[in-house]
């Protein structure tokens, strides 16, 4: 493949004219919108694209297999690093990017590399960085040509093969990622003697959230405070025992199993975005009882459930707009949602502890990203986002459940599952001892009462509406 682009530079020099690609421009909003400031381009050719992100502010580093490309790039005065080799040599450094921008090299690969590629772009990005990636799409004059290798895939010539992506088809490649956007876009090119043609190209605009990952059995032991508040939204349910549930956030799967004891002759599907929760729940699954691993931001059913049940878990959802219209979706002709999360003023005590521990001077190098893991709104707040969504028979209201925890044992329990979770795993190994207990003892020192109890704060929003 070297030779062949190194050939293709040296012949046809600035294939693609000086310009940018229109792609950078949508890019362009997207990195601003989401304060991108690093990106990486593989497959950065002679500079064209990368020039333009560079005169717009950003810090740019490439990533170019013809060596010929990358001298047309440095004679017409285009600076900024490139490494030079293939993309699927990545990683050439241990840097972490804020974005990732790649136009039209992706296609050029079997399914193989294709995935290879992606799963190194998703190391080499930070959590909540954003990747932009633009491929050829089925619409595309050439779809079809040549010998065909794989699906959706064409070989003009052996060994060079290209990849015509569909909605559905990029969207499962980028899979780990939480997908903001994707389409196809018209992209003009002039190519000299060829003259000028339109590609019609395929985007995806994506972000890297990764799941924060829980010890299912150790929350099993942990989580009697949750466990309660399930189990007491569970007694309120009339149902006629054919009804399908979906679960978000099932956990452990304890309240999953007590929801399809409700429904003998229906069915419950409980989702989790950890691995270690599933795996746990999974030792219960039965026939009519599924556990599923699943973000609940990707949640894409139509019309399949009655209830769609949710219980200490939203919080860990930041975008509820697009939660409640993915759940209005989900649900059946009068089918209903019943919710209960953290609100505003839940775990005072604990965000107290967290937030001085992360600025102290051994700790805040770890935190310079971090995105707070927590949407607790005000039930004002909460309220508008309902009643913007097309739901009737709406009620929602605010419950204080505060805890006195029974011992320091048991506090530190709540402490390591879940609430920590998302702090700790950002912190170094060598460090992690050192910041839990740290963050342990603050927590004892703060919370213990005269009698040895620990006291925190617990204030939860309950939701109830129907389509």
């Amino acid at each position: 493949m070297k030779d062949f682009w190194n050939n293709r530079f040296v012949n046809e020099q600035k294939v693609w004219g000086e310009e940018w690609s229109k792609t950078a421009e949508l890019c362009l909003n997207y990195f601003q919108a989401y304060k991108i400031k690093s990106i990486l381009i593989p497959g950065s050719g002679y500079g064209r694209n990368a020039n333009y992100f560079i005169q717009n502010g950003l810090e740019v580093e490439g990533i170019e297999i013809s060596d010929e490309a990358i001298t047309i790039g440095k004679k017409n005065g285009i600076s900024y690093h490139v490494y030079p080799g293939s993309v699927l040599e990545m990683p050439y450094n241990s840097k972490i990017y804020d974005g990732i921008y790649c136009f039209n090299v992706l296609h050029l690969f079997k399914e193989n590399d294709r995935n290879d590629f992606i799963q190194k772009c998703y190391k080499q990005l930070r959590n909540n960085g954003i990747v932009f990636f633009v491929v050829f799409s089925e619409n595309e004059m050439t779809f079809g040509s040549g010998t065909k290798s794989e699906e959706n895939t064409f070989e003009s010539k052996p060994g060079r093969p290209v990849h015509y992506f569909t909605n559905d088809d990029i969207r499962e490649h980028f899979n780990k990622f939480s997908i903001i956007d994707s389409g196809l876009i018209k992209d003009y090119e002039n190519h000299g003697e060829e003259g000028s043609h339109t590609h019609i190209l395929r985007y995806i605009i994506a972000q890297k959230k990764e799941s924060h990952e829980f010890d299912g059995k150790k929350y099993r032991k942990a989580s009697l405070h949750q466990k309660e508040w399930g189990t007491k939204i569970i007694s309120e349910f009339k149902l006629h025992g054919n009804e399908s549930i979906l679960d978000l956030g099932c956990g452990d799967g304890t309240l999953t199993s007590l929801l399809s004891e409700l429904v003998p002759k229906g069915k419950v599907i409980g989702i989790d975005a950890s691995d270690g929760m599933i795996s746990t729940a999974k030792e219960i699954e039965t026939k009519k009882l599924v556990f599923k691993k699943m973000d609940i931001d990707e949640i894409n059913f139509d019309e399949e459930f009655d209830l769609i049940f949710s219980n200490a878990t939203l919080h860990w959802v930041k975008d509820h707009k697009k939660l409640l219209a993915n759940c209005f979706k989900a649900l059946k002709k009068n089918g209903s949602i019943r919710f209960n999360f953290a609100g505003e003023g839940n775990g005072s005590n604990f965000n107290n502890v967290i937030k001085e521990t992360i600025s102290h001077e051994k700790f805040k190098k770890y935190f310079v990203h971090l995105e707070w893991p927590w949407f607790m709104p005000s039930i004002s707040e909460y309220k508008t986002l309902v009643t913007d969504c097309d739901f009737k028979n709406i009620e929602i209201w605010d419950e204080n459940a505060d805890r006195y925890f029974a011992n320091e044992n048991e506090l530190i329990q709540w402490i390591e599952q879940p609430a920590i979770v998302p702090f700790l795993k950002l912190v170094a190994n060598e460090d992690k001892d050192f910041f839990r207990s740290d963050v342990i003892n603050k927590m004892i020192e703060r919370t213990r009462q005269s009698d040895g109890r620990c006291f925190e704060t617990f204030r939860r929003i309950n939701v109830k509406a129907t389509k």
